[in-house]
């Protein structure tokens, strides 16, 4: 009997926060620009005093959001308005990875080069696959990383990071982008890749806006091959 009330419980939460993550989803339109669904629940990371603490409950090891951060205090998820100069660096990020597994992570762009007119949609800035864990250092860099570039005068662009399960170590090789390239960022459909690879849905997903500041004429100098 007991077991049966914590399954139905721990069902019930996940539910709500299905639904929570479906509105906020839904509501800035990332479903159904990026994913038809919503992803299940997320790992949750707070910073407090430059010390990372994980909030996981005892019920279920996967906690409601994915926090994703770019320095010590700023937190990037749900929408946060950060400045091209703010995502110079990869974010670090964190979640409960199973003991073995392999994951992929994924940065879009859906809405370049505007919102209103996203024919490029989605612009890859960054892909890692077969991540141990969740050290994503020791995972293998398909597109290197680059951060917010949305063109003068386009308003917010949303920045959406995915993160999959792998069924297994992936073998087929991806032609690798640069960090100074453009080269096969343009186009991406992040789906398609994960039906491609077997990948199955996001386990866990989150998003920040950006426009434009003085940092990205920097950033587009580098994806011209200078630095």
């Amino acid at each position: 009997m007991l077991a049966c009330i914590f399954t139905y419980t721990e069902a019930k939460e996940r539910q709500n926060a299905n639904v929570e993550v479906e509105r906020i989803f839904k509501n800035y339109n990332i479903i159904p620009d990026v994913l038809n669904a919503a992803p299940p629940r997320f790992l949750e990371v707070k910073i407090i005093r430059n010390a990372f603490i994980t909030l996981i409950s005892k019920q279920n090891s996967m906690p409601i959001h994915l926090q994703i951060f770019f320095e010590p205090n700023l937190i990037a998820g749900r929408g946060t308005i950060l400045t091209p100069t703010q995502t110079i660096h990869p974010p670090e990020i964190f979640w409960e990875a199973k003991p073995g597994a392999f994951y992929t992570l994924m940065m879009i762009d859906p809405d370049a080069p505007s919102r209103s007119s996203p024919r490029f949609r989605s612009y890859q800035h960054w892909l890692v696959t077969n991540i141990p864990g969740d050290q994503i250092e020791k995972g293998d860099i398909v597109v290197d990383y680059i951060g917010a570039v949305p063109p003068k005068h386009t308003g917010l662009h949303r920045y959406v990071l995915l993160l999959y399960k792998q069924p297994h170590k992936l073998i087929k090789k991806e032609t690798f982008v640069p960090s100074n390239s453009r080269n096969g960022r343009f186009y991406f459909n992040a789906s398609t890749f994960a039906k491609k690879h077997n990948l199955g849905l996001p386990i866990a997903a989150n998003f920040f806006l950006a426009e434009w500041d003085e940092y990205v004429p920097v950033a587009n100098k580098q994806l011209e091959g200078g630095y």
